[in-house]
């Protein structure tokens, strides 16, 4: 195998003002390729990628609120979720709290959850991040951030948007008709404290 030094070593030999042969400089690129094609790679972890998607038929769910999803990554180590939200009814499904949607995954995507165990928290809230959320009040669009978490539960999808606001009471208010697009990703390593240990 040619060294690094040995290919460098012929190169400064090749200072002849242009006037190289053919055979000088094809022993320099013959070393630079037996250099180059020996060099020993750390062996590659075996990745295995997914990508589940709701293609042209999004996901309702039982107030006729809609979601289209993509959920893509690598299994075991990433994944993104971008999504779009349309909420047509503002109160929350049935048996949920204010301000939270369950979205059923297409059957075809049940096995997503496979991929996303080992990545992310399930049946839990576990992130919160912002969204832009656009609606319409008396006819003019207002666009402004929501806070939400977005969580697997059995074989749903579930949106917490937090909308509590500071009153006497703490209420928390209905957020407005309206949609939101956006993208977040989630990568969670084996934490102790996520084993049980101290």
């Amino acid at each position: 195998m040619t060294t690094r030094k040995q290919v460098e070593d012929k190169i400064e030999t090749i200072n002849d003002g242009g006037n190289n042969t053919a055979a000088e400089v094809r022993a320099v690129l013959t070393d630079l390729l037996n250099y180059t094609e020996n060099i020993s790679f750390p062996p590659t972890q075996n990745v295995e990628f997914f990508h589940f998607w709701t293609e042209d038929n999004p996901v309702i769910d039982n107030l006729k609120n809609v979601l289209w999803y993509s959920i893509k990554g690598i299994k075991d180590q990433w994944v993104n979720i971008t999504f779009r939200i349309q909420i047509n009814n503002n109160e929350s499904s049935e048996g949920l709290s204010n301000n939270i949607f369950s979205f059923p995954l297409n059957e075809k995507d049940i096995k997503v959850l496979e991929y996303l165990k080992n990545i992310m928290p399930l049946n839990k809230k576990n992130v919160r991040f912002i969204v832009p959320y656009t609606t319409l009040i008396n006819e003019q669009r207002i666009d402004y951030p929501l806070s939400t978490s977005i969580y697997f539960q059995e074989n749903n999808i579930i949106f917490d948007f937090n909308n509590v606001i500071a009153s006497e009471r703490k209420s928390e208010i209905e957020i407005a008709k309206g949609n939101a697009f956006s993208s977040v990703s989630f990568h969670c390593p084996l934490f102790s404290f996520l084993k049980g240990k101290d």
